[in-house]
């Protein structure tokens, strides 16, 4: 047999009385700050931490704009500039009909090895001045007549014009001046350039920073950037550049993409002359042994 024992069983033990600031709960919800709070989300307490950490908070608010305006402003963007070409090629396998066959002009994967070549990048490295890097991507209008020569030493460089825009100034990036001239005058003659920037484009410049590069040194820089991609048996190459200004990248790769079907196109000419040699030697020599076959025909009849 159990014995339950209700409640009233078991004695409560009173306040001490020597206690002060006692706290007795009445079976009500909590409060803070002698305000009621709701059973559910405590509201009240996170106002008062937002309250009393406010300045805390408005300065790590601040802290990360700083940080995340700085950042864009140092960010430096890179862009993708595509070019797709069509390859007319054979697929293997494919068994061309007819007496004549023509050969094919390249393998497929040889036609990566042209685009890499210099014999197609150094005529784009010359025709858009590839070779001359400069800050703001408007002065590509003032170095268009810039002309490299053998004799142009690479590095960086700045020019200087005074206040009134009559004479220039040229140095080296570490302040060492190098030449001195009126503003329409041949610039850089000392160390073997041949630039001739026009005095109405330098009309309110003060300085203007550049950088010049042997052309060669720059097609390998070109070489070594340029993504390409032909599938085996493919006949779409693909040709994906990257750089930070974006217009450039795009001139280079459109450029770039001329150049290999112009540098295609004169391959097949010379390709064609000499199969057209091949194969007029072939008729010559079909010919003699024909003509040596009806001469002994006439003989034996």
């Amino acid at each position: 047999m159990r014995v339950r024992s209700s409640p009233s069983d078991f004695a409560i033990a009173p306040p001490n009385a020597g206690s002060t600031g006692a706290v007795v709960w009445n079976g009500g919800p909590p409060r803070v700050n002698g305000s009621p709070e709701s059973a559910g989300i405590p509201w009240v307490r996170y106002f008062d931490a937002i309250r009393r950490h406010s300045l805390l908070i408005l300065a790590v608010a601040l802290l990360g704009s700083l940080i995340g305006v700085y950042a864009a402003r140092s960010a430096r963007l890179l862009y993708d500039a595509d070019a797709t070409i069509w390859i007319n090629t054979t697929p293997n396998g494919t068994q061309q009909t007819g007496p004549i066959r023509q050969p094919q002009l390249l393998a497929s994967v040889s036609w990566v090895e042209l685009l890499r070549s210099f014999a197609v990048v150094d005529p784009i490295v010359r025709d858009l001045k590839l070779n001359v890097s400069y800050t703001r991507p408007a002065d590509s209008v003032l170095f268009g007549n810039f002309v490299w020569t053998p004799a142009t030493r690479s590095g960086a460089y700045t020019l200087t014009i005074d206040g009134h825009g009559q004479t220039y100034l040229l140095s080296t990036a570490r302040g060492a001046v190098l030449e001195r001239g009126a503003v329409g005058d041949s610039v850089g003659r000392k160390i073997g350039m041949s630039w001739f920037p026009d005095k109405r484009l330098l009309a309110g410049r003060q300085s203007i920073r550049f950088a010049v590069s042997s052309p060669r040194a720059t097609s390998a820089s070109l070489v070594s950037a340029i993504h390409a991609t032909l599938p085996q048996d493919g006949q779409f190459l693909k040709i994906t550049l990257t750089g930070t200004d974006p217009r450039r990248t795009a001139r280079t790769v459109n450029a770039w993409a001329a150049q290999l079907v112009s540098s295609s196109s004169d391959l097949k000419k010379s390709h064609l002359l000499e199969f057209k040699t091949i194969l007029g030697d072939q008729l010559a020599l079909a010919e003699g042994q024909l003509r040596a076959s009806e001469d002994q025909l006439e003989r034996s009849a």
